[in-house]
């Protein structure tokens, strides 16, 4: 089950077909929303939005923690009901807290040690990375340049917030300054890039014998 933060914009979607299996529209659409308290939200045809022959749907910002489920129920021509269900909790703000700049060094080249940054809260909580399905991802952007390079990190086992990037040495990475951010995305599709304020910075040197040289 999909899982949302109260205020978070939830899109619901319906489908609908006839007797063959091809998309076909119901004369009419229209959908009810029972939220987590239990209380229902009936909406009619038209504040449904219409995307295309057969596909519905309705943008809602839950005010409820809880469970919510919905029921798009077609009438007419294809008599059918499209439902579904998500868990709104209440919202636990997941950003960083705002510190002092960061600056690491690499030599261009190097495989050895892993960057490895750990990551808190507003609260000054570690992040909690223990969620099965969790994606780690390292961001980084030439300074002056928009372009962003998106490495594949991961979370620490044992080590609650940590966070690694194992060199390759095969990065596509010229000696430069690159501002630097970690990507989180959980299991149920939240998205959350650190630090959310404050700027972190990779600088990666040429190597020793190109610089002798």
């Amino acid at each position: 089950m999909k899982t949302y933060d109260v205020g978070d914009m939830v899109r619901l979607t319906a489908s609908f077909t006839n007797e063959q299996g091809e998309p076909a529209d119901p004369d009419t659409v229209v959908l009810r929303i029972r939220k987590g308290d239990g209380s229902v939200l009936d909406v009619d045809a038209e504040s449904i939005a219409y995307d295309e022959p057969g596909e519905y749907h309705y943008d809602v910002e839950p005010d409820r923690a809880g469970k919510w489920t919905y029921s798009f129920d077609g009438t007419g021509t294809i008599d059918q009901s499209a439902t579904g269900e998500f868990y709104v909790r209440e919202t636990v703000p997941r950003v960083v807290i705002p510190t002092a700049s960061r600056t690491v060094t690499h030599r261009y080249g190097d495989t050895w040690p892993p960057l490895r940054t750990v990551l808190r809260n507003t609260d000054g909580a570690l992040a909690d990375l223990e969620e099965s399905g969790t994606e780690v991802a390292l961001l980084l952007r030439p300074i002056g340049e928009n372009t962003v390079h998106i490495f594949g990190g991961a979370p620490i086992e044992g080590e609650i917030g940590v966070v690694e990037y194992d060199w390759s040495g095969e990065e596509t990475l010229l000696p430069w300054t690159y501002d630097m951010s970690w990507r989180v995305t959980y299991e149920d599709g939240t998205v959350q890039t650190f630090p959310a304020s404050g700027t972190n910075r990779l600088i990666v040197r040429t190597a020793l014998e190109e610089e002798s040289s």
